[in-house]
């Protein structure tokens, strides 16, 4: 024990629970991801499981579960908390606290969450191309564990910062409704066309095409960002979730202002299509195999419009509006109508506007909350320490930080040559 902190290994408090079915559809099927577990129903629109799955593992609401290969040499376990009960692969390990005396589901659910477990976790994953972790290494991880009062007081100060991001997702969400109506108003429907505007190919106006096809091997912490379907997050860019790659890259797979990324391939089809827009570029990144860059001088009326129905009945398969992949011959038969780029510009500028009004909302939803954090937090940090969850170094980040854009978004970093002669920041 040391500073009211006990070191301890998994092993010590965990226990691993094979309870399976004995019907099909017993349970409903759970998805394991790195946003954590949820019904497969709801998660790929569609059950993909086997349409057996007798002999699947269960599942209770407050037990663990993650998927036990990883293409990225990452691995998250999560605990049920959308069903009381449900099923996994039998590939899934299922695992559940035994000492609850010792540690708060809530705050294990929470560290296997940080940059400290992941780090832990690499030493002990097996293989090259894809890799593994079977529960067996999982439980051989460490931990520092504070004082269950004090395990409490983090959680409280995690779920504050939950339902600020919660709430500012919900707010950015309404502006971009905003956006959207801002864009029927200047342009009318895109499918009735009520302006009479000629109809273009896309591919006259834009230009696209998929990214860079790398190999596990390739993936270092020190290289070039490979921006992928999950830095899409409310057709924004986030870097929670962020690869880099130490290899030659083309010149034309780097991404520049103002391209337009799109999720041209992912597992859950709902997700294909999703947008983002890049703007202000601090280091050097590329695109990943998955997503695809479109680079035109419209690049603000189509990263609306693809966001619109318009476009999905454009390249939909079939009789419904599912969409499994998105491909270069698919974007080559969309056609658009085209305004004037005054028009265009006029409602650039808008956007600009709703962009700054969402900094600028998110500082006063953190500014709303930060007495009831900083209570909380105070609980557990000592004014003097610079100290993220479980004892992991974080960057300072005060208010003051929040209000200037520029601490917003990929860390600065120093200048490193890599491969190819190009200069990372």
């Amino acid at each position: 024990m040391r500073d009211g902190k006990m070191r301890a290994k998994l092993e010590d408090f965990l226990q691993e629970v094979c309870e399976k079915t004995i019907t099909n559809n017993q349970y409903p099927v759970l998805t394991s991801s790195k946003s954590g577990l949820f019904l497969q129903s709801d998660y790929f629109n569609k059950q993909v499981a086997s349409k057996d799955n007798t002999g699947y593992k269960i599942i209770r609401r407050g037990q663990f579960t993650y998927r036990a290969m990883s293409d990225t040499g990452k691995f998250f376990p999560n605990m049920l908390e959308c069903a009381d009960v449900g099923i996994v692969s039998p590939a899934y390990p299922v695992f559940e606290i035994i000492k609850q005396d010792q540690i708060v589901p809530e705050y294990l659910n929470y560290y296997f969450k940080s940059n400290r477990f992941q780090n832990s976790i690499s030493t002990f994953a097996q293989g090259s191309t894809r890799t593994s972790v079977k529960f067996g290494k999982l439980k051989k991880v460490s931990i520092e564990l504070p004082e269950i009062k004090k395990q409490y007081q983090i959680i409280r100060t995690l779920d504050l910062l939950r339902t600020i991001i919660n709430n500012r997702k919900k707010e950015v969400l309404e502006l971009d409704e905003l956006i959207r109506a801002r864009f029927i108003e200047l342009f009318g429907d895109p499918q009735r066309n009520p302006h009479g505007y000629k109809h273009t190919k896309l591919s006259d106006i834009a230009t696209y095409y998929n990214g860079l096809t790398y190999k596990p091997e390739n993936v270092a912490t020190e290289g070039t960002i490979v921006l992928r379907s999950s830095n899409i997050q409310n057709s924004q860019l986030d870097f929670a979730d962020t690869v880099r790659v130490d290899c030659a890259i083309k010149e034309r797979l780097m991404v520049q202002k103002n391209d337009i990324l799109m999720c041209s391939r992912n597992g859950s089809a709902k997700l294909v299509g999703k947008v983002a827009l890049i703007k202000d570029i601090q280091e050097p990144m590329s695109f990943g195999a998955f997503i695809m860059i479109i680079r035109s001088h419209y690049f603000g009326y189509l990263m609306t419009y693809f966001q619109m129905d318009a476009f999905r009945q454009q390249i939909k398969t079939g009789a419904t509006t599912t969409i499994n992949q998105i491909t270069g011959r698919m974007l080559d038969d969309v056609t658009i109508p085209l305004p004037p780029m005054s028009l265009v510009d006029q409602f650039a500028t808008f956007v600009e506007q709703i962009d700054k009004s969402k900094l600028l909302s998110g500082c006063r939803l953190f500014h709303s909350w930060a007495p009831e954090i900083e209570k909380s937090e105070s609980c557990w940090r000592a004014p003097t320490e610079n100290k993220g969850f479980a004892g992991m170094s974080t960057p300072t980040m005060t208010l003051a930080d929040l209000e200037n854009p520029e601490h917003v978004g990929v860390p600065q970093r120093k200048t490193k040559v890599l491969r190819g002669g190009r200069r990372q920041q």
